[in-house]
């Protein structure tokens, strides 16, 4: 059994849903159309004056009733707090019943149906996170108050990473009370056979950083994955020892997961007799370009695209980015590449080869409307660029200095997809981007142009440079047969092999293989 850094923790128990996956707006979703309904059908019946029949409001309800508890406590808490009393019901209760259990069971009906529908989201970093924690033989233990919490980690394809589920399943059968007792947590780290004083509690909600706190565990993490300051200080205030917006951020990574650099291991990745191999990915911005304040500023740096152009002449290669495909294909001036835009929802290249993800296509529509709504809102918001790609719409707040804007761009954004389930958003540095809700990214597109060019992974194996969230997809699928390079000037978690310093590292590796290619191997 591995350990962690100076302080010493020898395991991590994990919330589920806004940890490792994103289902918060799937269970909001679920939880408004049932109390809604329930609430409707209340003002048009008889019922107690003081009863508060105004509708689910579905953040703040959700965060202050239903975030992290078992659901029938959650219904029984809202309930409480409009002054409605229902009676408890049983478990032989069906989702027409007008009862506690009646009402939590309908819920789950409608996120199952959700959930079937739209599928979970797997927060890449949290992934890149675990992977490397199974890696270094950290075990890992999952705590959920969700029925579901089984369903979820199989459809993610993370079951196998942990070696404990404590659900309600486990809870009913052991008479475990919810969060905010510390029941849950302290089972797991039983069943790991740790004390809490060797593990860490990794939590997104009040009621899980409480039962961490109570549970006594060594550390106690708080997740704030839309950098809310609100949410930030309410985690800290009942007892968060450090807040991150992800897993990345935490100080223990940091103590193990240093990746070797790329041009110190270049003979390992460009053996002798391997020069045409590789197919190479190159992403853009944080890769080719520095990262600007105005992202219309940005450009690459000088010289990288004579070099790449060079490597063209010797192997395949795809600039892969968030950027449009006529704005990319301007800036680089290389006609005899590949270019997988809009985060590989549209590629082109040569011959004339055009495709785009027909499902995506159909919601450009969609997007013009979020592109006119979501502008009209928050345009008034000093420094906000608001950026429309074919397939996407980013808002760069990196200018922007009030904690309080970035907060307003945030809701509106969440609030418009919530709305528009076909839409998600999805956060970057200084950026969120809304683009369609698809089994897509940047991994998906790659496959695509294996397929397309016919040609064969394992024997033409991808170098990939990238810095980016988006490029952990592409690092995932590549994992195994692949040669992932993380472009960034800090270390932090990843699925890449290796780790070069931002463009000019990057520049520098490039020339390196030029100068391999072309037999100059007095300066590689």
């Amino acid at each position: 059994m591995g350990h962690l850094g100076e302080n010493n923790l020898k395991a991590f128990i994990f919330d589920l849903d806004g940890v490792l996956t994103e289902t918060h707006d799937l269970h909001a979703k679920a939880w408004e159309r049932m109390f809604n309904e329930f609430l409707l059908k209340r003002r048009d019946s008889p019922h107690a004056d003081d009863e508060i029949l105004d509708d689910f409001d579905p953040h703040r309800d959700y965060q202050e009733f239903l975030d992290g508890k078992p659901r029938f406590e959650g219904v029984r808490g809202f309930l409480t707090s409009r002054n409605i009393h229902l009676n408890e019901g049983t478990s032989l209760d069906d989702i027409s019943a007008n009862t506690i259990q009646g009402l939590g069971l309908k819920k789950n009906t409608y996120y199952q149906k959700i959930l079937e529908r739209e599928g979970p989201h797997l927060i890449q970093e949290s992934f890149s996170f675990i992977q490397k924690l199974k890696d270094h033989g950290i075990p890992m233990a999952v705590v959920s108050s969700s029925m579901n919490c089984r369903l979820i980690l199989n459809e993610a394809e993370i079951d196998q990473y942990f070696q404990v589920i404590v659900d309600p399943q486990v809870a009913g059968a052991k008479n475990l009370k919810g969060k905010p007792s510390p029941d849950y947590f302290l089972e797991a780290s039983r069943e790991l056979h740790l004390s809490p004083e060797e593990c860490a509690v990794v939590e997104d909600s009040l009621a899980g950083i409480k039962s961490g706190r109570k549970g006594h565990f060594k550390k106690v993490y708080g997740i704030n994955i839309y950098k809310d300051q609100h949410v930030l200080k309410r985690l800290k205030d009942v007892g968060a020892d450090q807040v991150v917006s992800s897993l990345w951020e935490i100080n223990e990574a940091k103590d193990f997961l240093d990746l070797p650099d790329a041009k110190t291991c270049f003979e390992a990745i460009f053996p002798h007799d391997n020069k045409e191999n590789y197919f190479l990915f190159l992403d853009f911005d944080g890769t080719l370009s520095p990262i600007v304040l105005d992202p219309n500023k940005a450009r690459p740096l000088e010289g990288i695209s004579e070099l790449i152009h060079t490597c063209s002449q010797y192997l395949p290669v795809c600039i892969i980015t968030g950027r449009d495909t006529g704005v990319i294909k301007k800036m680089l001036s290389l006609p005899q590449v590949y270019y997988a835009a809009c985060h590989g929802f549209e590629i082109s290249g040569q011959d004339g080869y055009h495709y785009e993800l027909k499902e995506a296509h159909d919601l450009i529509p969609l997007l013009d409307d979020a592109q006119l709504k979501l502008t009209k809102e928050l345009g008034p918001i000093e420094d906000l660029l608001i950026e429309r790609k074919k397939f996407g719409l980013a808002f760069h707040y990196r200018m922007i200095k009030s904690p309080a804007d970035i907060a307003t761009i945030r809701e509106a954004i969440r609030d418009y997809c919530f709305e528009h389930p076909s839409l998600r958003y999805m956060s970057g540095e200084a950026v969120i981007e809304i683009l369609p809700r698809l089994n897509w990214d940047k991994g998906k597109a790659i496959l695509k142009l294996y397929d397309v060019l016919h040609l064969d992974p394992k024997q033409n194996p991808p170098l990939y440079f990238g810095d980016g969230r988006t490029d952990e997809d592409a690092f995932r699928e590549m994992r195994n047969w692949g040669v992932p390079i993380l472009a960034s000037m800090e270390k932090r978690p990843s699925l890449a092999r290796y780790h070069l310093k931002g463009p000019e590292e990057i520049k520098k590796f490039l020339k390196m293989m030029c100068d391999y290619f072309q037999g100059d191997t007095k300066n590689v």
